[in-house]
């Protein structure tokens, strides 16, 4: 063994074992390979080889070959592997005698061809198969190869047929069969010889297939065959098989040797398989959240739903361009993790983004992948599904208990036994309990046997109806004090209508309550008060009014013409003038102390141009004398329930009001108009007069003798007086004016009354 060739054959494995194709070639089942060199020496052989003659490897390489070939055969060999290195020929063929490891002679077909494994390095590469043919032997060499056989063959766990070849194309017979395939098939080795390999065939075997081994063998090729064939007790099986014609010098086919082995369980497997990715490819199309595919090129499978979720069609999905899908604030998060997941940093991604459906909505998803392998490349598989209304419902939730957090009134949670679960922070600030000292607790630990005695039983029957209920509890603290409370309590159902929990939401209305009853008691000094003044002012208002009645007289009954001083003259004039003041003063208090205290005074329908035509009577000679025009227009609504000496002082005063305060050298004019706004009945006076400043006047605009303009008879008492009449005929007043342009007056009635 040279050095020289131990590198060699290293050379070679190293070859082979880079070269997948011709480890592939090395590895034929029951071929013999044998690699040499030009001088002969066996550089390499599989494993096959080493079966065929009981060798190991070892004792094979790198020694002559034609130790191992009968002397009279090697001569030929020898003569024609010159011919393959110089490339005269391709290939040579024949039969040899190989020597075994025990001196047995096997008899053998060949077949050689020049082959470059190694760069600028041919060899010749023999294929090697045992020959089952016996002719020109006697019985004795006939017994030594059936002897061969089973030496070779039966070693293997492949199952194996040897037939004859006939040379009409019919059907071959038998003529060996190894164990294995006994065990196979359940078949004796005897009685396989001599009858057909179809005698495995039966109804459900594919006739096409036969059809088709048929034209193999007619045709004397190589081929691979799947057939559904019977046992000996009529179980059914599949084999795959692979036909090999034997060829003599002559290239006669003489004998075909088929290997086979049951594939039944892969083909159950298989069937298994399919019917598995059916239902998969089903479940997977049918299923109610969106199921993708997706690799560098984008979407290479998307199923039903994800096409219903976002709008698109599968064609369209698997064209789309991610930017186009993604929304833009969301798409550089969704790729980087996409790639993560594809380069392997991680495998599996679960996140939350918005997609634009193909009408432009934008929704909000989740996604769940996980990183596959699929055809050689990395991708994608995940689950996608619409997650809007969770998000919006999730915030609303967080919105609401963020509100509940937040809230100034105390709530509590329930459950159907009472007992807490859950109380707000306002509710730890007002009963002064912690949320570990409470939870878990009835929330009677805050009653007080001060509360109504029906209180809690109209609570517990209006809460068992399903209702809510509101009431007052006059409730304690933990440090002892008490407080008022307002309760509403409600029941908390379930999606499934079920009633789960009670809701408590209480306001402290202590404060509240206090204020109420200082009010209350306020209120009533005030009215003591009121009644004492009001009293007095009657008593004093009467009282005056008849010393100041009577001056007025004897000031009339004084003959001023008698009395010639004239200091005294003057004195007396100044004093008339002040004594009529002082009782048109009164004439205004006691009018006024009438309207503030007659509240029984009756409603009567009245006539607004019955009113208006009175009150142009009465100040006729004022109009007349400021050349006043006046446009009245009730038709829209020309009558109203009113008090009729009211509504007579409301017209008599603002019309007066508007000719005594024209606007210099300009006639008075007053609009006057009725109407229905908003189901009640409107009256409107509008003037042109001298108009006022409201923005200085301000609150001071319907106080009591309040005056705006200089004029020497204003008295101040006339806005309070109209003010006064529509507030006790439940009405509104509304004044807009400015500066010499006018003033307008709106008083609305309630008009629930009015025919």
């Amino acid at each position: 063994m040279s050095p020289s060739n131990s590198e060699t054959y290293q050379n070679i494995q190293d070859a082979l074992d880079k070269n997948p194709m011709l480890k592939a070639l090395f590895d034929v089942p029951f071929a013999g390979i044998a690699l040499l060199s030009e001088d002969g020496i066996l550089l390499h052989c599989n494993h096959s080889f080493e079966d065929m003659l009981g060798y190991h490897t070892g004792d094979l390489v790198h020694g002559h070959f034609n130790k191992f070939v009968q002397a009279e055969d090697w001569a030929g060999l020898t003569e024609n592997i010159p011919s393959l290195f110089a490339k005269k020929t391709t290939t040579i063929a024949g039969e040899i005698g190989l020597i075994g490891k025990e001196a047995h002679i096997y008899a053998a077909n060949y077949q050689a061809k020049l082959i470059e494994i190694l760069p600028e390095q041919s060899f010749v590469i023999l294929y090697f198969s045992l020959n089952p043919i016996l002719n020109q032997k006697n019985v004795s060499e006939k017994s030594k190869s059936a002897s061969i056989y089973e030496t070779i063959f039966d070693r293997t766990s492949e199952a194996i047929i040897i037939t004859d070849a006939k040379s009409d194309g019919r059907v071959p017979d038998i003529i060996y069969v190894n164990q294995a395939f006994c065990t196979m098939s359940g078949y004796e080795a005897h009685e396989c010889v001599g009858n057909q390999p179809s005698m495995l065939t039966g109804t459900e075997t594919n006739l096409s297939e036969l059809i088709r081994l048929g034209e193999y063998i007619k045709k004397e090729k190589e081929g691979v065959f799947e057939l559904y064939n019977y046992k000996k007790d009529g179980t059914p099986f599949w084999v795959q098989f692979s036909i090999l014609p034997i060829k003599n010098d002559a290239g006669i086919c003489t004998n075909w040797v088929a290997f086979e082995k049951d594939i039944t369980q892969q083909k159950n497997q298989h069937a298994q398989l399919v019917e598995s990715e059916t239902k998969f490819r089903s479940l997977v199309q049918n299923s109610a959240v969106g199921i993708y595919i997706l690799d560098n090129e984008g979407f290479s499978f998307v199923n039903h739903k994800f096409c219903e979720i976002t709008g698109y069609t599968a064609d369209e999905l698997v064209k789309i361009q991610l930017p186009k899908l993604i929304f833009p604030i969301d798409y550089l998060m969704v790729n980087k993790k996409i790639q993560d997941s594809l380069f392997g940093l991680t495998p599996t991604e679960q996140y939350e983004f918005r997609a634009i459906k193909k009408t432009g909505e934008v929704r909000w998803f989740e996604t769940n992948g996980s990183r596959i392998i699929l055809n050689g490349n990395p991708s994608i598989i995940g689950i996608i599904s619409d997650t809007t209304e969770r998000k919006e419902s999730e915030e609303k939730i967080r919105i609401f208990s963020q509100a509940i957090e937040q809230s100034a009134a105390s709530i509590i949670i329930t459950n159907l036994a009472s007992e807490i679960e859950y109380v707000n922070p306002a509710f730890i600030k007002i009963s002064g309990y912690q949320k570990s000292e409470i939870i878990g607790q009835n929330p009677r630990i805050l009653k007080t046997e001060f509360n109504e005695k029906n209180a809690h039983k109209e609570m517990w029957e209006c809460l068992e109806r399903n209702e809510s209920w509101r009431g007052v509890f006059y409730n304690k603290r933990k440090n002892g004090e008490h407080f008022w409370e307002r309760v509403v309590i409600s029941p908390v159902f379930n999606a499934a209508g079920k009633k789960t929990n009670y809701v408590a939401v209480k306001d402290d209305i202590t404060q509240k309550i206090q204020l109420e009853n200082e009010k209350e008691k306020l209120i009533e000094e005030l009215t003591v008060s009121l009644n004492d003044l009001k009293q007095f002012s009657f008593i004093t208002s009467h009282n005056l009014r008849a010393p100041v009645t009577n001056l007025v007289g004897i000031l009339d009954l004084l003959d001023a013409t008698k009395i010639q001083d004239e200091e005294t003259l003057e004195l007396l004039e100044g004093f008339k003038k002040s004594t009529i003041k002082l009782n048109e003063t009164l004439e205004d208090l006691i009018e006024t102390l009438i309207i503030k205290s007659n509240k029984n005074i009756l409603f009567k329908e009245i006539s607004f141009e019955e009113i208006f035509t009175a009150t142009c009577h009465s100040l006729a000679k004022q109009i007349s004398e400021k050349n006043t025009k006046i446009v009245a227009d009730f038709s829209e609504a020309p009558q109203h329930l009113m008090i009729k000496t009211y509504i007579e002082s409301i017209f008599q005063n603002i019309i007066t009001n508007a000719i005594k305060y024209a606007q210099p050298n300009l006639a008075p004019e007053i609009t006057i108009k009725s109407y229905l706004h908003n189901g009640k009945v409107v009256l409107r006076f509008s003037d042109n007069g001298m108009g006022m400043n409201l923005e200085k006047i301000k609150d001071r605009l319907f106080g009591l003798y309040q005056k705006f303009h200089n004029n020497h008879d204003s008295k101040g008492i006339g806005l309070f007086l109209v003010k006064s009449h529509v507030h006790a005929m439940n009405g509104q007043i509304e004044l807009t004016s400015k500066i010499n342009q006018g003033t307008t007056i709106t008083i609305t009635f309630d008009n629930k009354d009015y025919a």
